[in-house]
């Protein structure tokens, strides 16, 4: 089976992004793999990025994985069951607008399946950043998306989800072979 990187298409012109985490979130329980309590259905303020566009994906760019209710819903249709997400508003400080219709999102499951990958060496002999890389599928327990526990920033989806995203006309999402994965992209 292939797999892909997952992420925001930061080349798409005026994509609105957030590069600020608010303090009432700690980003990495949201990149452990792991459950969290914390997840609520509460709206969680955040701010766009000075010099975000007018333009939104399904999955805003920047520094948190906030994907749009499309994007949440077709990951539902296709029956992917491993994520936690909260509601969040958006002020837009351009316009002063609060825009609704992303959630943080927690992927659920942080998977050593990076193929070479050696966990035997010390921590500063392992490499910096994953790039370029094959999944070992007989690791992955056969979830659909998952975070890699060898860089838990990437989020990884199969061949079937890329085609089923692609099936429903995801917008401003980029999915690219791990194999050609490079961290410039």
């Amino acid at each position: 089976m292939n797999y892909y990187v997952l992420f925001a298409d930061l080349r798409v012109k005026g994509l609105a992004t957030v590069t600020t985490v608010p303090n009432n979130v700690d980003l990495l329980n949201t990149m452990s793999g792991l459950e969290q309590a914390d997840y609520r259905d509460k709206l969680l303020r955040l701010t766009l990025s000075t010099g975000s566009g007018s333009f939104r994906g399904h999955l805003m760019g920047g520094i948190l994985p906030l994907f749009h209710t499309d994007l949440l819903n077709a990951l539902k249709e296709f029956g992917v069951n491993n994520y936690q997400s909260q509601p969040t508003e958006m002020l837009d400080p351009a316009t002063n607008v609060i825009e609704y219709g992303y959630h943080l999102t927690n992927i659920i499951g942080l998977k050593a399946c990076v193929e070479g990958y050696d966990w035997s060496a010390k921590p500063w002999d392992r490499p910096a950043r994953i790039e370029y890389f094959q999944i070992d599928s007989t690791k992955t327990d056969n979830l659909a998306i998952f975070r890699l526990k060898e860089q838990p920033n990437l989020i990884i989806i199969n061949q079937k989800l890329r085609d089923f995203l692609i099936e429903k006309e995801m917008v401003a999402i980029r999915m690219i072979p791990t194999e050609e994965f490079n961290s410039l992209m």
